[in-house]
Order: C-alpha cells, then sequence, then structure tokens
C-alpha cells in the first residue's frame, strides 16, 4: 500500500494547452497564418465538451431520479 507521501501527481501540461502552445510558436514563426480563434481552438473546444458532456450527466441525473 502507498500513503500520501509516497504518491506523485503529473504536473505536466494537458494535449490541448501543448497543441495551443504548437500551435502560437508556429504562427509567432510565420509557418501558419491561422486566425486567433483557431489557435486557441484546442481549449475551447475541449472546454465546450466538458460543458456538452457534464450537461449530459446532469440531464442522466434528472431523469434517473424522476422515476
Amino acid at each position: 500500500m502507498y500513503n500520501s507521501e509516497q504518491r506523485t501527481r503529473s504536473r505536466g501540461l494537458s494535449l490541448p494547452w501543448v497543441l495551443t502552445i504548437i500551435f502560437c510558436v508556429l504562427r509567432f514563426v510565420g509557418v501558419i497564418d491561422w486566425p486567433w480563434y483557431w489557435l486557441i481552438s484546442p481549449i475551447w473546444i475541449s472546454a465546450s465538451m466538458v460543458i456538452v458532456l457534464v450537461g449530459i450527466l446532469i440531464g442522466i441525473n434528472k431523469i434517473s431520479n424522476e422515476s
């Protein structure tokens, strides 16, 4: 068994943040010429997916509590 001191937690960046950083660097270097909303699209797309998932889970919870 592990105690709380032996557990390690990853403190790295998530995939959407890594993609956003890569897109921004590519824009600054001049490789791509995308609008800014597409550069930060990995962040807002993943946030939108979380919001939709939470909405679905809340809906399922309300339906299951009615019966």
